[in-house]
C-alpha cells in the first residue's frame, strides 16, 4: 500500500503492517504504532541519506512489522558502499534514541520513552547476523570479499537461518517455561524473512525452465563476478548453451552465448561476466 512519496521515493506499508497497525488503532495503541513508524522511517532515512552520499537512487521504502526495506539501485556493486549504507541504519537509530534521552533528562525535549526504546531495539534488531537485516548484509559483505559471491552468500544465509531458528526457539522455551515470549512474533518473521533469502525467486525458476524445454539449449546459471574462463569450463558436448548472468539477488543482469563467451575468452581469459556484458553493450550500435 503506497503512503506518500518523498521525491522520487515512494513510501509504502506492507499488507502485515497494515493489518497489524489497524488493530493497535482500534485497541487504542494509536500513538504507539506512530511511534514505531517513526523511528522505522529515521532508520531507513539513514540508508538513503548514506546512499545518496554514494550516488546511489532510492526508489521505494516499505514499512514492515518490525522494519522497514529500502530499495536501493546499484548497492551491490560494492561491498564496502554496501556494508556502510546497512550499518548507517542501527548506528542512526541508536544515535536519535540516546539524543532524545539525554534531551529529556535535560528538559529540552520532552519525554518519550516509547520513542527512546523502539530506537534501541530496532538497531538491536538490525544487527543480529541474520540476512536480509542489517546484520545480516553486513556480514555478506565482508563473506563476499573473503570467499567470493556463492561461497559468502550460502554462508551468510546458513547463518542467518540458523540464527533466527535459535532465536525462535528461546522464546518458544520461554513461552513454556515462564509463559513469557517478548520476542516471539518477531522470531516467526525473522525465520520466514530468512528462509525466504534461500528460496529461488519463482520468476527466476520459471525463465530457466521454459528455456530447458527448448531442444538443445542448456541453461547455465553464472554470477557476474565469475571470470569467462571459469563459466567457459562447464560448455561441454553437443548442446547449444546460453549463459544467464545474474547478480547475487537473482536479477538477470545480461545473457551471453557460447560464442560470445569463447569469442572474448580468446582476447582476455579474465574477464568477469559483468565485464563481458559491460563490454558487449558498449558496442551495440
Amino acid at each position: 500500500m503506497n503512503l506518500f512519496s518523498i521525491k522520487n521515493t515512494k513510501i509504502k506499508l506492507d499488507i502485515t503492517m497494515l493489518f497489524l497497525g489497524s488493530l493497535w488503532i482500534i485497541s487504542g495503541n494509536t500513538v504507539t504504532l506512530l511511534t514505531m513508524m517513526f523511528a522505522v522511517l529515521l532508520h531507513e532515512a539513514a540508508h538513503c541519506l548514506s546512499a545518496k552520499i554514494f550516488g546511489l537512487e532510492t526508489t521505494e521504502i516499505t514499512l514492515y512489522l518490525f522494519g522497514g526495506l529500502a530499495e536501493i539501485k546499484g548497492i551491490d556493486e560494492d561491498c564496502v558502499k554496501e556494508g556502510i549504507i546497512a550499518f548507517s541504519g542501527p548506528l542512526i537509530s541508536v544515535f536519535t534514541g540516546f539524543l532524545w534521552q539525554i534531551g529529556a533528562e535535560k528538559s529540552v525535549l520532552p519525554f518519550w520513552q516509547e520513542f527512546i526504546d523502539y530506537s534501541y531495539a530496532i538497531a538491536l534488531i538490525n544487527l543480529l547476523p541474520v540476512y536480509p537485516l542489517d546484520g545480516g548484509r553486513i556480514l555478506l559483505c565482508l563473506f563476499k570479499s573473503m570467499f567470493g559471491i556463492k561461497k559468502g552468500e550460502k554462508l551468510t544465509k546458513f547463518i542467518g537461518v540458523s540464527v533466527s531458528v535459535l532465536f525462535l526457539t528461546k522464546n518458544i522455551i520461554s513461552l513454556i517455561l515462564w509463559g513469557k515470549a517478548q520476542g516471539l512474533v518477531m522470531a516467526v518473521f525473522m525465520v520466514i524473512a530468512s528462509l525466504k533469502t534461500i528460496k529461488k525467486p519463482k520468476n527466476v525458476y520459471m525463465r530457466e525452465k521454459s528455456w530447458q524445454n527448448i531442444e538443445n539449449i542448456k541453461i547455465i546459471k553464472a554470477y557476474e563476478n565469475e571470470s569467462l574462463l571459469t563459466v567457459s569450463k562447464k560448455l561441454f558436448g553437443t548442446n547449444f548453451y546460453i549463459i544467464l548472468v545474474f547478480n547475487e539477488y537473482h536479477d538477470v543482469v545480461g545473457m551471453l552465448t557460447e560464442k560470445q563467451i569463447n569469442e572474448k575468452l580468446f582476447f582476455n581469459s579474465a574477464f568477469t561476466l559483468k565485464e563481458a556484458i559491460k563490454n558487449q553493450n558498449s558496442q551495440v550500435p
